[in-house]
């Protein structure tokens, strides 16, 4: 059974510290500073590396937050159809709080790139890693969230057999979008779109540079580091 733990500003997950201050706004590949001066540490969201990178899943994890009055988030779901010969594109959401138990419909993902292939990308983007740069000693870029799914899709995404992700910023727009080609059996595959709105908590990576060049980029735990 999973261990974890829920408080306003973190998820804490097998001993892992994650940040949930204005998860709303951020995507694997959002980068800016760590704001946490007299407020909540969180990732003042700054730009989104453009990618693509690979990423990988954990099993869905089903968790009852019933009990918790702070669980308290947003599913939304955008679909792009036709109806009749004319393309739409259909919104829902809805604010919820419900439990994440064996019997409920949604479940918490985690979509993580790896510390390496997100510095690849930092590296690919060279416009993005000069702003990144600019963000000085707080510059910190997420690489790990964990994301709310309705259970089947999340199912469906966690058994798949690989993980591309390319993030995007809408100009002008609020919404932050990453779309994931899933890989399945028989080599089909298909496209899953995760608003920014359904994470629900994220992990940081602080970097070390060789006087111009990124070194490495180090895990940052809410709370620790």
């Amino acid at each position: 059974m999973p261990t974890a733990t829920l408080h306003p500003a973190q998820f804490i997950f097998e001993g892992l510290h994650y940040f949930r201050g204005g998860a709303e706004n951020v995507l694997l590949g959002s980068f800016g500073q760590k704001g946490n001066v007299l407020v909540t540490p969180h990732l003042v969201v700054q730009d989104t590396v453009a990618g693509p990178f690979d990423a990988r899943t954990l099993p869905a994890v089903a968790i009852d937050f019933t009990s918790d009055s702070t669980f308290d988030t947003t599913l939304s779901a955008k679909v792009t159809a036709a109806i009749g010969a004319t393309p739409a594109e259909i919104a829902a959401s809805a604010n919820t709080k419900t439990a994440f138990s064996s019997t409920g419909h949604l479940r918490l993902v985690k979509i993580i790139v790896e510390a390496n292939d997100m510095k690849r990308a930092l590296i690919a983007d060279a416009e993005r890693l000069a702003t990144f740069k600019a963000c000085g000693p707080s510059a910190r870029i997420c690489n790990e969230i964990w994301v709310v799914m309705e259970a089947t899709l999340a199912d469906k995404l966690t058994s798949s057999g690989g993980l591309s992700l390319t993030p995007s910023m809408k100009t002008g727009a609020v919404d932050l979008t990453a779309t994931a080609s899933v890989a399945g059996s028989g080599g089909n595959s298909s496209t899953v779109t995760i608003p920014a709105e359904t994470t629900f908590a994220y992990m940081l990576l602080k970097p070390s540079w060789n006087h111009a060049d990124l070194a490495l980029l180090d895990q940052d735990q809410f709370g620790i580091g």
